[in-house]
Parts: structure tokens; C-alpha cells; sequence
């Protein structure tokens, strides 16, 4: 738990845990099952060729695909964070996340918010 920059991305991440987790929540934050997610030990990361993410009841999609389909311009591709949990993609950081790891309403959640800052306030 915590928050934290990362310099090269201009980036603010913060970790919670909480219990009831909301319907709804804006896209720079995801709510992750507690039961789901067997530690804190996530890696944010630039995408990489041949990036796949597995869609709750579609399968497989490539991540270029789900830029595409999200019509993420092709300058910004690079600058949107990859959020990785024991080797798979858990969540395109503020466009699409990986269902099978989200929480429902009302369950124990981990919580992670990015923001994108200019400059790292203290």
C-alpha cells in the first residue's frame, strides 16, 4: 500500500486495499479482487510487440488490436502504462482492463489510481 512516482513516465500510482468495492469508477483507477490477486507484486511497463491481454469472455486480444478498437491514436500507444501481475496483462492503465481480475460490488478490493503529472509534487 502507498503511492509512488515513476520519474520516466511522469507518473503517480497509488496502492489501497479496501473492502466493498464500487459499481462504477472513473478510468484512471481499476478495483482488483483481493481473492484474485495473491500479492502486491505488479509491474508497470511500456507495451511491447506482441503484447496480448485475456478479455473476460472473449479470449485473447492483442493489444494493438484493443487500440485499435479503442481508436487510441497511434503517437499515444506508447505513453499508456501496461500493468502486469504474475506475467499477464491485468490492465491497459486508463483504457480497457482485464475482467477476470476486476472486483464486484461489495467484495475486498485492491485499488490502484494513476495519475499523470508534470512534475513530481511532494
Amino acid at each position: 500500500e502507498g503511492a509512488f512516482f515513476i520519474p520516466e513516465l511522469s507518473l503517480k500510482v497509488e496502492i489501497k486495499k479496501g473492502i466493498n468495492a464500487p459499481k462504477k469508477y472513473d478510468k484512471n483507477t481499476i478495483y482488483l479482487s483481493k481473492e484474485k490477486i495473491n500479492s502486491l507484486n505488479f509491474v508497470l511497463r511500456n507495451k511491447k510487440d506482441g503484447d496480448f491481454m485475456n478479455l473476460l469472455n472473449c479470449g485473447k486480444k492483442k493489444i494493438k488490436d484493443i487500440f485499435v478498437d479503442e481508436k487510441i491514436p497511434v503517437f499515444l500507444r506508447n505513453t499508456i502504462p501496461v500493468l502486469e501481475h504474475n506475467n499477464e496483462i491485468i490492465w491497459l492503465c486508463g483504457v480497457r482492463d482485464n475482467g477476470f481480475f476486476r472486483a464486484k460490488p461489495g467484495e475486498e478490493y485492491i485499488n490502484i489510481t494513476i495519475h499523470k503529472e508534470k512534475e513530481h509534487e511532494q
